[in-house]
């Protein structure tokens, strides 16, 4: 880092899951994956206000044939926290993902409320709810729902041809995740969740679209797979962020 008011924070994220074709789809059954860097980079402006970009391209794809552009994805989001009061800060920003179908960019809303000194509830509209628990001075560990979407790129090896297509998934995620500071410049994160709803679209690349929508039943949802998540950040304060 390059003053004690900043953080860098390098990382890498995998999520894999089953996708289970209805009879009558013309795709086989598929395993999905996500693959990628975080990259980001923290700053105070000012005593109260605390500003973050993080950058993290990744491979969205079945990983059947060789890679195009049209697999990878790059997604990121620019946040700022503004403290309020000791115990109440506001987020806004922006974010670029798939989570929405119709929009890769839209904005973002939220606060961090400390209830207690050891218990903090997090909201980040319309994405995300979290609340934390403080262990110790070093460990935190949190419980949490998110909105999470993506757009992989699929091929099929049908006797139809090969097609290749979009799967563009919607899904809710529950997870469990903790955050370690090993010591004054260097804390490790990670976390492990699964869907518990969801739904799909298929937009087949060719002439004629061929378009499916629907809900995951509660048997699909247990085959949909998990999120394995680890970053480590690195900085250099030794105190608390404004959200931390």
């Amino acid at each position: 880092a390059t003053d004690p008011d900043s953080m860098v924070q390098l990382g890498g994220f995998f999520e894999g899951r089953r996708f289970e074709n209805e009879p009558g789809f013309p795709v086989e059954d598929k395993n999905l994956y996500e693959a990628g860097v975080h990259i980001g980079y923290s700053q105070f402006i000012s005593d109260d206000t605390y500003v973050e970009g993080m950058f993290s391209p990744g491979v969205y794809s079945d990983l059947d044939g060789n890679l195009t552009h049209d697999d990878w994805k790059w997604h990121g989001h620019l946040l700022a926290t503004h403290r309020s009061r000791d115990d109440l800060y506001f987020k806004l920003g922006l974010e670029s993902s798939h989570v929405f179908k119709d929009t890769s960019l839209y904005p973002v809303a939220g606060l961090a409320w400390i209830i207690e000194p050891n218990w903090r509830l997090d909201v980040l509209a319309p994405r995300e709810i979290e609340l934390s628990y403080l262990m110790d001075s070093a460990t935190t560990l949190s419980l949490g729902l998110a909105l999470d979407g993506q757009r992989y790129r699929v091929r099929s090896s049908l006797a139809t041809g090969k097609i290749e297509s979009d799967y563009i998934t919607q899904e809710l995620n529950l997870y469990l995740g903790g955050i370690h500071r090993v010591d004054d410049h260097l804390s490790l994160f990670g976390r492990v969740g699964a869907a518990v709803s969801g739904r799909m679209l298929r937009l087949a690349s060719h002439s004629v679209d061929f378009i499916k929508d629907g809900s995951f039943t509660k048997q699909d949802i247990s085959q949909t797979g998990g999120i394995v998540e680890i970053t480590a950040l690195s900085d250099g304060s030794t105190g608390e962020y404004l959200a931390p």
